[in-house]
Parts: C-alpha cells; sequence; structure tokens
C-alpha cells in the first residue's frame, strides 16, 4: 500500500499581513497559527504600494487573516537573493514540524516579499524565487511532497513606505493555509497495467 494526497477545495485562505519583524516561531505556535488560519473575508489592502503611474504593485487580492494567525516565517534574504541561511533552514524545519503534526497535512501557499530597494520588475522576481526556494527545502530536507506547496511572490508590494528602503524584515516570507490533503490508499497492484496493456 502507499499513499497520495487529493486536494479538498475547502477553504482558500489568504493573509493580508502588513509587514512586520519576523521573529522565530516553534513548530507549536506555526501549528496552532495554521488552524487559526478560517474563516477571512476578501478585502482590498490600504497599505499596498503603487508604482510611479499610481498603479498597484500587488492585483493578488489578499484576504484578511487574524493577527494572531500570521505567519511571517524568520527566513530572511540577503539584497537581491534567495539562497536560504542555516537559521533559515531551522525556520523552515520548523513549519514542516508544524505540518506533520496536524491530523492532515495542510496544503499552503508560500509568498515571498523584497524590501524597496532596486527595481520593482526585479523585486517581483527575486520574491518568486525566495518563495520558490523554501518550497523546494520543504521538498529536500523535510521530504514532504511538493504538490501540497504552491510559491508566489509579491515584490515589494507590501512593503512600507515610511523607514529605510533596504528593511531585511521586509525581505521575508509569509505562510498561508489554502486547503488539507486528505491521505488515500491506493492498492498497488490496481496501479500496475495487466499484461498486454499499457
Amino acid at each position: 500500500m502507499k499513499t497520495r494526497y487529493t486536494f479538498l477545495p475547502a477553504f482558500l485562505i489568504c493573509a493580508f499581513a502588513s509587514p512586520a519583524m519576523a521573529s522565530s516561531m516553534s513548530a507549536e505556535d506555526i501549528r496552532m497559527r495554521l488552524e487559526s488560519q478560517v474563516n477571512s473575508q476578501k478585502i482590498e489592502p490600504a497599505s499596498i504600494r503603487m508604482d510611479d503611474d499610481g498603479e498597484p504593485l500587488s492585483s493578488s487580492g489578499y484576504m484578511a487573516v487574524p493577527p494572531h494567525a500570521r505567519i511571517m516565517l524568520d527566513v530572511q534574504f540577503k539584497v537581491g537573493s534567495a539562497v536560504v541561511t542555516k537559521k533559515g533552514g531551522k525556520q523552515i524545519k520548523a513549519l514542516c514540524e508544524a505540518m506533520t503534526a496536524m491530523s492532515r497535512l495542510p496544503s499552503l501557499q508560500l509568498i515571498g516579499h523584497t524590501d524597496r530597494s532596486g527595481r520593482a520588475e526585479k523585486n517581483l522576481e527575486v520574491s518568486q524565487n525566495r518563495a520558490a526556494a523554501v518550497k523546494e527545502y520543504i521538498v529536500s530536507e523535510c521530504e514532504l511532497p511538493g504538490g501540497l506547496v504552491l510559491t508566489s511572490g509579491e515584490g515589494e508590494a507590501f512593503a512600507p513606505t515610511t523607514g529605510k528602503g533596504n528593511n531585511p524584515d521586509d525581505r521575508r516570507i509569509e505562510v498561508q493555509l489554502i486547503g488539507m490533503a486528505t491521505p488515500v490508499s491506493i492498492d498497488e497492484d490496481e496501479e500496475k497495467p495487466a499484461a498486454g496493456e499499457g
């Protein structure tokens, strides 16, 4: 017998989260926050950054999640980099522990963010690469299915206009719950084609 996962479109939950200083979270705290990400409603975020033409830098339509349920992993990056540091790896492993401690494996969206330094177009690409790097770490180091994790990037869209433009706390990864995986047992013999088939 082996297990595969199907994903229930139970609830799509995203978070509108204003940038906040990332601090290391325990696996238990992450698990509790994942389980709290419920009953959200779509809003138009007020703190979203605009480009020089007054157009929003993000069109993703974040949704409101209570502050106690927001997950900002302490996985910060050097300017322009998507390399996961040793400290960041420990925080990703805490996320993996939180996922496996839940009654069903959660399906997540990892959202990369950048600071305001550099061009907005480049920052969007960097933020996407950061989210992808964290997903790769989850798959390779934690040995969890890649299908559990979606990635996206917001660039500098949610970096505040106040303060310095290269604030390291803005170079972060946000975690949002998007559903739960249901384990389905499969009889391996049923998967093998009969003689002469296939």
